[in-house]
C-alpha cells in the first residue's frame, strides 16, 4: 500500500498542525510505503526535531512567504515595552482571521504568516508519484486541510483516476463556521465544502461534535472520527517521580503553565486570570504563572488589567522542546478550549495541545462548555478538572485546594485515556479503515 500524504504545514515547522501527520506517517510508514508530500521555506533549516521513520519527505518550495511571529525568536522579557512594540502584529492578525478563509478558498495561501504556496508543483509532484505507482500499487491519497488548496489537490486527483485511487480528505479544523471567524458564518463556505467533498471516499475529522454537527449532515456515513493524538515516552518509573516531585513542593504555592494559543472570539485568559484577581484579595498563597506562545501581548494586557501582573512569567514564542520543559516544571497545566457563547460549538472544540497535556502525565485546569466532549476524560484522574467560563469562585477555590495539599493523580486512569489517543493506535484505526473502504470499492 502507498500512502501519498500532502500536508503543506511541514513536519519541520514549529506548528501543532505540523505533528498529526508527522507522527502519522512514522508509523504508517512499518508496514506500508508513505510519501509525505509538503511545502518548503527555501533555504530555511528545521525548526524543530522531527521523525518521519522510513516515510520519504517530498518538499514543495513555498512561491513566496512573509515570516511572522509564529516562527520568530522568543520574547524572553514581560516589560511593556518589549511587548509593544508588538501592538501592530497583534492587530493585524485580528484583521487575518477574518480575512484568511475567504482568501484559502481562493488561492493556495496559508497561516503561518502570509504563505503562498505552488499549487501547480504539488499537482506535478503527485502526478509523477502516482503514474509511476499504478497499478502496481494501490494508492491512498490524504489531503490535509488547512489550507484549502490541499482539498482541491485531492478533487483534481479524485476526478481523474476514480477508483484506482482513494481519496481521505483530513480536517483538523472545521472549513465552515469556525468559532474565532464570522466570514466563515457565510453559506459559501458551507456550500463549497460539500460540493468538494463529493467525490472523497472517507472524511476524518477530529471531534464528535464536529463529526456530528458538520460534517455527518453534508457527508453522510463516510465521516469518521480520527482525533489529533499523542505519544507517552515516560516509563512507570519516570512517572512516579513525577508525584514524587509534586509531594515536595513548597507550602501554600502553585506554579502554573499555559503553553498553547488564545483566540480573540473563542478563546480567551480573561476567567483565569479574574480567578488570580479573586485570590490575590483572599488568599495569601504563592501563585506563578507562566506563559508561552505567540499571544504573549494579550497576556500581558490581561494579567496587567487586572493587577496580577506580579504573578505572570511571560516567555512569549518558545520552541517546542522548551515548552515542554515548562510543562515538566509546573504543577498544574493550563487549557482554554472554548469561552465563547455557542456552547453547541463549544462541546466539539479539541485543541492538539489537550492530548500533549495528557501526555505530561500532570492535572489540568480546563476552562470549556458544561457539555464539553472530553469532559469525563480529563476529569478521570481525580485531580484535573473543567469549569464554565463563569466559574470564577470554583476556579480560584480549586486552585488554593490545590496549592495546599496537591493530590496525585490516578496514574492509571490517565494512562488508559493516554492509550486511547496514541499515534501508534490512531494509525490502526486508520489502516483498518483503510482496509474496509478498499473492500467496498472491489
Amino acid at each position: 500500500m502507498l500512502y501519498v500524504i500532502v500536508a503543506p504545514f511541514s513536519p519541520k515547522w514549529n506548528n501543532i498542525a505540523s505533528v498529526r501527520w508527522e507522527r502519522l506517517s512514522r508509523y504508517l510508514s512499518r508496514s506500508n510505503r508513505v510519501i509525505l508530500v509538503t511545502s518548503k521555506f527555501p533555504g530555511q533549516d528545521s525548526y524543530r526535531p522531527f521523525d518521519i521513520g522510513t516515510a520519504i519527505l517530498v518538499e514543495v518550495p513555498l512561491k513566496a512567504f512573509k515570516r511572522n511571529l509564529n516562527t520568530a525568536s522568543a520574547i524572553t522579557g514581560t516589560t511593556a515595552g518589549k511587548l509593544r512594540s508588538h501592538l501592530l502584529a497583534r492587530v493585524g492578525g485580528k484583521l487575518k482571521s477574518e480575512l484568511r478563509p475567504l482568501l484559502e478558498l481562493m488561492f493556495p495561501i496559508s497561516s503561518g504568516g502570509v504563505l503562498l504556496h505552488d499549487f501547480r508543483s504539488y499537482v506535478t509532484k503527485i502526478k509523477e508519484i502516482i503514474e509511476d505507482n499504478l497499478p502496481k500499487e494501490k494508492i491512498v491519497l490524504v489531503t490535509s486541510y488547512g489550507p484549502w488548496f490541499s482539498l482541491k489537490i485531492g478533487q483534481y486527483f479524485k476526478d481523474r483516476f476514480a477508483k484506482d485511487i482513494l481519496w481521505i480528505a483530513d480536517f483538523t479544523d472545521p472549513s465552515f463556521r469556525m468559532p474565532e471567524c464570522r466570514v466563515s458564518n457565510l453559506p459559501l463556505f458551507k456550500k463549497a465544502t460539500k460540493r468538494i467533498l463529493t467525490n472523497a471516499d472517507a472524511v476524518l475529522v477530529v471531534s464528535k461534535g464536529v463529526l456530528e454537527d458538520y460534517y455527518r449532515p453534508l457527508c453522510g456515513s463516510k465521516v469518521y472520527l480520527l482525533p489529533m493524538g499523542c505519544e507517552n515516552s515516560f516509563s512507570e518509573k519516570e512517572l512516579l517521580m513525577r508525584i514524587s516531585d509534586n509531594e515536595q513542593r513548597s507550602e501554600n504555592s502553585l506554579i502554573i503553565a499555559y503553553t498553547g494559543s488564545l483566540q480573540p472570539k473563542s478563546a480567551k485568559i480573561t476567567p483565569f486570570v479574574r480567578a488570580l484577581k479573586l485570590l490575590k484579595t483572599q488568599s495569601s498563597i504563592d501563585i506563578k504563572f507562566i506563559y508561552a506562545g505567540k499571544d504573549f501581548l494579550e497576556v500581558h494586557d490581561e494579567f496587567a488589567r487586572n493587577g496580577v501582573d506580579s504573578m505572570l512569567i511571560n516567555y512569549g514564542l518558545v520552541p517546542r522542546d522548551h515548552a515542554i520543559e515548562i510543562q515538566r516544571k509546573a504543577d498544574l497545566l493550563l487549557l482554554i478550549p472554548y469561552t465563547g457563547d455557542d456552547e453547541l460549538v463549544g462541546r466539539a472544540v479539541r485543541p492538539g495541545k489537550v492530548y500533549e497535556y495528557l501526555a505530561s502525565f500532570k492535572p489540568m485546569l480546563v476552562i470549556a462548555p458544561k457539555s464539553w466532549e472530553l469532559r469525563d476524560e480529563i476529569e478521570a484522574d481525580g485531580v484535573s478538572k473543567v469549569f464554565d467560563k463563569n466559574e470564577i469562585d470554583q476556579m480560584a477555590s480549586f486552585l488554593v485546594r490545590l496549592a495546599k495539599n496537591m493530590p496525585a493523580i490516578d496514574l492509571q486512569r490517565r494512562k488508559q485515556v493516554v492509550e486511547r489517543y496514541l499515534y501508534s493506535n490512531l494509525t490502526k484505526e486508520l489502516e483498518e479503515l483503510v482496509k474496509n473502504l478498499w473492500k467496498g470499492i472491489s
